[in-house]
């Protein structure tokens, strides 16, 4: 469980999220899942308090999308792409290579890439 709360205290301390990491790593809908999981679910959930942590982040992620929609500057979460987006995402997807010899620069910097990059196993934790 520490090496749980280790990664949830670097996720924690990450101060550069924005809405295209969220959106990438979907790290946010992990959180929301662990917050509506029963006590029995979480082991040691009253020491390392995972539940209220996962809530904390999503609530701070929240502020980072609303702020996104009020300044306008996300053409995604409504549901509308223009030509450039449909050029990106186009040109993203000819990069990618299904035998996992891919690109590294086509992932964002974040917490989880990073980790991603370093060979961290993530897929124990998710």
């Amino acid at each position: 469980m520490a090496t749980y709360d280790e990664l949830f205290s670097t996720v924690e301390a990450y101060d550069k999220i924005n809405i295209q990491y969220l959106q990438f790593s979907k790290i946010g809908k992990v959180m929301r899942h662990i917050t509506v999981l029963t006590d029995d679910k979480v082991p040691r959930d009253d020491e390392f308090k995972f539940r209220d942590r996962a809530k904390a982040l999503v609530d701070q992620w929240h502020q980072v999308l609303n702020a996104n929609k009020s300044n306008g500057t996300d053409a995604s979460a409504n549901g509308k792409m223009g030509k450039d987006d449909d050029a990106a995402v186009v040109k993203g997807a000819a990069a990618i290579d299904l035998n996992g010899q891919g690109n590294e620069r086509m992932l964002p910097s974040s917490p989880l890439s990073d980790m991603l990059r370093a060979g961290f196993p993530v897929s124990r934790y998710w």
